[in-house]
């Protein structure tokens, strides 16, 4: 009975010490860069969803359909037509990640809003950035003035998509292993991915 009363209190006291370490800071870096990635190491590759699909603007992109390097360049008639394309095809919900907030050729702006607005499911990139000023007052106290913007789409994008959301990613220094759901500090903001997925509830659900 001594013998099991002391592997108790040891396994207890382990156990503790174990869950206090990876609470902190040096325990999170070694689950987040070794352990997580066992983790996916030993699940394997998973086989994406055939119900979504991931559209890439890439360099080859570029070269194929002779337009600008920088894919917030190209004229927003593109961008319309392959809002077309999609609602044609039978698509949900169509979620840019690019951010709209430059007016270009308005003709061609109008053109991308009027796509937008036909298909009502598709979801724009909202930028939100973030300005830290320490406050002169108390410099002593190393008070700081932390501030949140959130920058939309142009008007007539905006206006004409179901929704404008951001999604802020947490700064991580090798790779991105999180990412908000809901934003605490910008009021329990819904991110893209949050909303999406209620635009895609909005077939099932009013």
């Amino acid at each position: 009975m001594k013998h099991l009363r002391h592997t108790l209190l040891f396994g207890s006291i382990t156990g503790i010490v174990a869950v206090l370490f990876l609470l902190s800071p040096p325990g999170r870096f070694i689950e987040d860069e070794f352990g997580l990635a066992l983790q996916f190491k030993t699940r394997g590759a998973r086989k994406a969803p055939a119900d979504v699909v991931i559209v890439n603007l890439d360099e080859r992109s570029t070269r194929a359909l002779g337009l600008p390097r920088k894919i917030e360049d190209w004229p927003r008639d593109v961008y319309a037509d392959l809002v077309n394309v999609l609602n044609d095809l039978g698509a949900a919900v169509i979620v840019f990640d690019v951010h709209f907030g430059d007016p270009q050729d308005e003709e061609n702006d109008r053109k991308f809003g009027a796509a937008m607005r036909a298909a009502g499911n598709v979801i724009l990139y909202q930028k939100m950035v973030r300005q830290i000023t320490p406050q002169p007052a108390h410099p002593e106290m190393g008070t700081v003035i932390d501030i949140e913007q959130e920058i939309p789409p142009i008007g007539v994008l905006a206006d004409a998509a179901l929704a404008s959301v951001s999604f802020p990613i947490p700064k991580m220094p090798v790779r991105v292993n999180q990412a908000w759901t809901f934003k605490t500090s910008a009021g329990d903001m819904p991110t893209l991915p949050v909303v999406a997925l209620q635009a895609l509830g909005l077939h099932q659900y009013e």
